[in-house]
């Protein structure tokens, strides 16, 4: 039987088969990707990780990201029952973002901590993939994995496909029928129009690196972080660099904000720190009422609002002095059943102070939640579906305009509401949109990760 659930690194919606293990990989950012355990029903396969070993794995890779490594390295030493300095080996790779392989029976689990790619290491997969297709037939015997010539194709091309912009060696290259590039987005004419684009992949000035947090100051500046690193770039409104700083480079960066009056809000290790937008001077972390955050944004009159994820979805709303001045507690979660649990939730605010809610929950069904300033919930729209009108699984993103037109950034598109809830149309893309952001004249900024997308409603 056949399951689906969602990337907990990049968000694409995944495909899981009875029995295929506790680790698939992620055909969209290559990561291996832990299954959840209420889909797991087969017992491990011969040299597999077992159930509770993949579950003390997680609180490992929660401790690495919490940069808490001496306690991971205790902890994976106790699971695994391997020595100190195999133990700090393997937590050193998982912090750099590198695989580790757990048992080297039929089927070795291959673990990643979802810690960013890096172009380096796919042409090394690519190099092992086809050492594997040539020596593992001679070594049938001795339990390693053996892979036919179409499954060797296949996952090269998933790898290059996924990387974009990877130019192989020429053996490889003549050999390999590889996948063609991915198009240039198009804006759906009878909605917006594609303005600009810009950015590309790297490192550079300019150039993005896993980007998924976008926002937009009142100078009509654009604010862009790297969900790692720590790297925030500040871009004028026709794209151009202007300057950078860094936030906790140990950190994955969760959400990010800017207000009117020049300060930035990051989101990182479910607290929220501040900064001068322009400098980058930190200017400390704000109170948050006992709430882990996991998403931050700014309304129009300067208040701050933030909320947690599945464990936590309450909205705490803050003055323009950064006290807490409401809790909205379980928002969402409230209005769903017993057998629905929230998995994941995305704000936005509009100019009138209401809240909008893009969660996932109950495995497969995605929709957007309504709630009035005092916290009141109004209504919900969208379901997970094919149609013109719903949404995929990999729905991450969600802003409204002065129209209150409320957007969602999906995989290969951009739905658009009204403040109703009523269908309007879309804007294409390519790949999957993390993160949108608004102008005062309504202009829609998007990022896919690895380019910044410019759109304007057609006729403004």
């Amino acid at each position: 039987m056949t399951e689906s659930f969602r990337c907990p690194s990049c968000n694409a919606p995944l495909r899981y088969e009875a029995g295929d293990g506790a680790v698939i990989t992620c055909e969209f950012c290559n990561n291996s990707i832990l299954v959840p355990e209420n889909m797991r029903g087969a017992a491990p396969r011969p040299g597999e990780a077992n159930t509770d070993q993949i579950a003390q794995l997680e609180k490992i890779i929660d401790l690495i990201h919490e940069n808490r490594q001496i306690e991971a390295i205790k902890l994976y030493r106790s699971t695994f029952n391997v020595g100190l300095a195999e133990a700090k080996q393997a937590v050193d790779q998982l912090t750099l973002g590198q695989a580790i392989v757990l048992g080297m029976g039929a089927n070795p689990t291959v673990v990643y901590s979802g810690g960013g790619r890096r172009v380096g290491c796919l042409v090394t997969v690519i190099m092992l993939i086809i050492l594997a297709s040539i020596f593992v037939p001679l070594l049938a015997g001795g339990g390693l994995t053996v892979f036919t010539v179409g499954q060797v194709t296949t996952q090269i091309q998933e790898l290059v496909s996924e990387e974009g912009g990877i130019e192989l060696p020429g053996a490889l290259a003549t050999v390999l029928p590889l996948a063609t590039a991915t198009p240039q987005p198009t804006a759906t004419p009878a909605y917006a129009e594609l303005v600009q684009q810009f950015g590309g992949e790297g490192i550079g000035p300019g150039k993005l690196n896993d980007t998924r947090a976008i926002a937009v100051a009142g100078t009509g500046n654009l604010y862009l972080g790297d969900y790692q690193g720590g790297r925030i770039q500040v871009l004028d409104p026709a794209g151009d660099f202007v300057s950078q700083w860094s936030a906790n480079p140990e950190l994955p960066l969760r959400s990010l904000a800017v207000d009117r009056r020049g300060v930035a809000y990051l989101v990182q290790q479910s607290k929220i720190f501040r900064y001068d937008a322009a400098s980058g001077s930190p200017l400390g972390e704000m109170p948050t009422a006992g709430h882990l955050i996991d998403q931050v944004v700014v309304n129009a009159s300067g208040q701050v609002l933030a909320m947690g994820d599945f464990i936590d979805d309450t909205i705490v709303r803050f003055n323009p002095d950064g006290q807490v001045d409401q809790v909205f507690e379980k928002v969402v979660s409230s209005h769903l059943g017993v057998n629905e649990p929230l998995i994941e939730a995305h704000l936005a605010v509009d100019g009138a102070g209401a809240m909008y809610v893009l969660a996932r929950y109950a495995g497969t069904e995605v929709a957007v939640f309504m709630f009035s300033p005092d916290g009141s919930y109004i209504n919900r729209f969208g379901s997970y579906g094919d149609a013109p009108d719903q949404f995929s699984l990999s729905a991450s993103a969600i802003a409204v305009d002065s129209q209150g037109r409320i957007y969602v950034g999906d995989s290969q598109r951009i739905l658009v509401f009204s403040s109703a809830g009523r269908y309007l149309g879309d804007i294409e893309v390519s790949g999957v949109i993390f993160g949108l952001a608004i102008t005062d004249q309504d202009d829609i900024y998007a990022t896919n990760r690895s380019e910044v997308y410019l759109f304007r409603p057609v006729g403004q």
